[in-house]
């Protein structure tokens, strides 16, 4: 009720404010004034209104979090259909009313809320198509680690709450979206097309036409990924230039432009704005209207419109309105890294370049091209660094070669997809100048990489930082607008008012414009230096341990000052675990270099990710610098071959038995497992147990190894511990009465899967640990486990 009050509140104080504007609107001489106030009062009105949307979609977030694993029957309307590398996406717009028969609980109504649910067939139904779906409704997965991809967040930020598994469909209406579905329609025959142009079986000059280029022309073309090679998309990424495979305000202005040109010449303004805003709108719509799509549509239109009406374009106006609308139409919107990233590109590309360039007198067009990347670059830094944890150092560079000749892979890609409905020899002709540029990007791309410090790992920067970075940022501006304003003012007064002539020598005023230069390139590019370098601090002390969920496996990452150190990171579950949990948690963190990789022994639900993290450790990845295995006589081939790929990749390989150490500072890392002397023929038995202190905090790592081995090494183990990593994944052979009596733990982690099929773990073990008034932590539950002290 309060929240109702409130909100009530606020749209009176609304009312009265817009009241008040009108009213001062009668009174004369009052221009500046009555300005101030319509501003504050427009302010006022978005603020309520983007709240009060806000707290409606936050409620619909709530509400199907709070249903998840219901079976629900649900009517709604076919909003979106998606091809997907796995199947085919539909997005149904629906009024959730009630849960199946079998289910009594009462439920609220909850109107307008988006859903997906995905099919591996395509399923015969048409966009705005009414269905009848029943099945399970889930929300989309959380993070399970720091730095991991987000589905709940980046679906929330498309205003998607949740998805229907095990879906089943039943139209309940034939009425469909004609232009919707022509759309889509139109969208596949065009993918058919460039797949019949582009295929591996072209021979000759034509073989560069390959369905590996075809893809990201589909991409550029029409914002199809699908068939974008997940490489290719890590190479783009890692070079700064994936806007490419968006579609962007590039797109729409080349499209849009040439479609107003061209029809200006024969008729007027308005049927030529007409034609050219609605061919924009259908592009859009046939592309999925993504938010750089959306940004970029909105500022084409005023763009237009300001031409048809005789007015001058404002484009801070243009910025604002299409911020608003889309704001409006999904406040989550603003979590979404697409959102950001166009918005400051073209932030850094109309205002920080409009006011460097003007301050730095600028002439030429390398100079110009170079500062205006410079500046898109600088403004998108920190966002890059917030969702990716690295920014890519030659991007501004690559740029300067990849934007200009994008004009021609897009008039090439749509001249030969056009053609190729005629003749497909012609289209493969005519499309040939898109793919020899999409080969020679991916070429430049490759030669980057060889590059010192092409992408440099800076992790999440702290929020305060990228508040400073902004406002720095912002005072250059003011101070350039400043000297700008002042120079002017000067200059004016060294005119002679009747001849109109400048009193100044020649000679002194060239000496004079060149030092008012380097003071300028000094300031701009020494600041821009400075406030970028700033995004590379992470000041950390003190001490911090790890557990990340990797699903059915191992991962624990040790942090202090003085060095960073995983054990064991791997899982039988979890496909790519390196590179979708462990790397980007690591690159979060602010990671370059892992001081010492323990291996507790070579299972691969142990060492899968550790692998991943090897071969990549010299491509611009994580370097691993020491690879530890446990000290063994007899070696297994796994065991072998991960010796071969640590020395293949210039790793150095140190052994670890009972009695050695790891010492980095306070933190001291004894082992206790294997002993040389008395080893094992069962290779968990095997594993590597580490004592870890540091200070007053000790932590037990006990691997894989059963009972039998835990009162082997009774004797070597401190009276109590911290923090117990539960051994094997919490079976019941292991985590024995008499280890745990003797390590006493405060904490007892437990690193598995979700419904793993081990079934660990094990109830034996539970309550073996609950006897002992331990606290229970489990990453199946509650994903990455931390423990910090200073």
């Amino acid at each position: 009720m309060i929240a109702i009050y409130a909100q009530a509140a606020l749209l009176f104080v609304t009312v009265l404010l817009v009241l008040l504007s009108f009213i001062l609107l009668l009174f004369k001489n009052r221009e500046q004034k009555i300005e101030k106030v319509m501003l504050m009062t427009l302010s006022l009105c978005f603020m309520v209104v983007g709240y009060l949307i806000t707290e409606g979609e936050l409620s619909k977030k709530k509400s199907i979090d709070e249903m998840n694993g219901q079976t629900i029957v649900v009517n709604g309307e076919i909003l979106q259909i998606t091809d997907t590398k796995y199947g085919f996406r539909y997005k149904i717009k629906t009024t959730i009313e009630n849960l199946a028969e079998n289910n009594k609980r009462n439920l609220k109504k909850i109107k307008d809320v988006n859903l997906i649910f995905e099919t591996k067939e395509e399923l015969s139904v048409s966009i705005g198509n009414n269905v009848k779906c029943k099945g399970i409704i889930n929300r989309f997965d959380k993070a399970r680690n720091k730095g991991n991809f987000d589905s709940d967040k980046y679906y929330q930020s498309l205003g998607m709450y949740g998805e229907i598994a095990n879906c089943s469909v039943e139209i309940t209406s034939n009425e469909t979206n004609l232009i919707k579905q022509r759309l889509y329609d139109l969208k596949k025959s065009y993918t058919r097309q460039l797949k019949k142009i582009c295929n591996d079986n072209n021979v000759g000059v034509f073989k560069i036409c390959n369905l590996e280029n075809g893809g990201i022309i589909q991409g550029i073309l029409l914002g199809n990924k699908n068939d974008i090679n997940d490489d290719i998309k890590s190479l783009y990424q890692m070079n700064g230039i994936s806007h490419i495979l968006a579609i962007s305000g590039l797109h729409i202005s080349l499209i849009g432009l040439f479609v107003y040109s061209l029809i200006r010449k024969k008729l007027k303004f308005i049927p030529a704005a007409f034609f050219s805003i609605s061919i924009i709108l259908l592009f859009s719509m046939m592309t999925g209207f993504g938010v750089a799509t959306v940004r970029a549509t909105i500022m084409f239109i005023m763009n237009i419109a300001g031409e048809v009406l005789g007015r001058k374009n404002d484009r801070i106006n243009a910025i604002a309105l299409a911020f608003l609308l889309i704001v409006c139409s999904n406040p989550m919107v603003i979590i979404n890294s697409g959102f950001q990233m166009s918005f400051a590109a073209i932030i850094g590309a109309n205002f920080v370049w409009k006011i460097t360039e003007k301050f730095m007198d600028i002439k030429g067009k390398m100079w110009s091209a170079f500062g205006f990347s410079l500046c898109i670059t600088i403004v998108m830094n920190p966002i890059i660094a917030w969702n990716y944890y690295q920014i890519p150092m030659y991007s501004v560079l690559l740029n300067l070669i990849i934007v200009p000749l994008m004009g021609i892979v897009i008039a090439s890609g749509f001249v030969g997809l056009y053609s190729s409905y005629l003749f497909v020899i012609i289209g493969k002709i005519t499309i040939l100048p898109a793919c020899l540029i999409i080969k020679m990007y991916g070429l430049l791309c490759t030669i980057v990489e060889h590059i010192p410090f092409y992408n440099v790992i800076c992790g999440k920067p702290n929020v305060i930082v990228v508040i400073v970075y902004y406002f720095t940022i912002a005072g250059m501006c003011i101070v350039m607008k400043i000297y700008l304003k002042k120079n002017e003012d000067k200059e004016s007064k060294k005119i002679i008012p009747k001849t109109g002539q400048i009193v100044e020598n020649e000679r002194s005023k060239k000496a004079k414009k060149r030092k008012i230069f380097i003071k300028k390139i000094t300031f701009v590019f020494g600041s821009f230096i400075i406030i970028t370098i700033s995004l590379f601090v992470h000041i950390f002390t003190g001490f911090e341990v790890n557990f990340l969920d990797v699903g059915q496996g191992d991962g624990i990452a040790i942090r202090t000052h003085d060095a960073f150190i995983t054990v064991d990171g791997g899982s039988s579950d979890v496909k790519n675990v390196g590179k979708y949990r462990i790397i980007p948690f690591i690159k979060y963190k602010g990671i370059r270099a892992i001081d010492y990789a323990i291996i507790s022994h070579l299972d691969n639900d142990h060492v899968s990710g550790v692998r991943e993290l090897l071969e990549q450790s010299d491509n611009g990845g994580i370097k691993v610098r020491n690879i530890v295995l446990p000290k063994l006589l007899n070696k297994d081939d796994e065991y072998v071959e991960m010796e071969k790929l640590a020395h293949a990749m210039g790793v150095e390989v140190l052994y670890l038995k009972n009695g050695d150490s790891i010492e980095a500072g306070p933190l001291k890392i004894k082992c206790i497992n294997p002993d040389i002397k008395n080893q094992m023929d069962d290779r968990n038995d095997n594993s590597t147990v580490l004592d870890v202190k540091y200070k007053n905090f000790s932590m037990l790592l006990t691997g894989d190894i059963s009972s039998e081995v835990e009162n082997n090494i009774e004797k070597n183990l401190a009276q109590k511990y911290t923090v117990l990593k539960v051994p094997h994944h919490g079976s019941r052979f292991s985590s024995s009465e008499k280890l745990l009596s003797k390590v006493s733990p405060k904490y007892s982690v437990i690193s598995c899967g979700e419904g793993n099929s081990y079934g660990h773990p094990h109830i034996e073990t539970i309550d073996r640990l609950n006897m002992h008034n331990t606290e229970i932590l489990r990453t199946d539950l509650i994903g990455e486990i931390d423990f910090r002290m200073e």
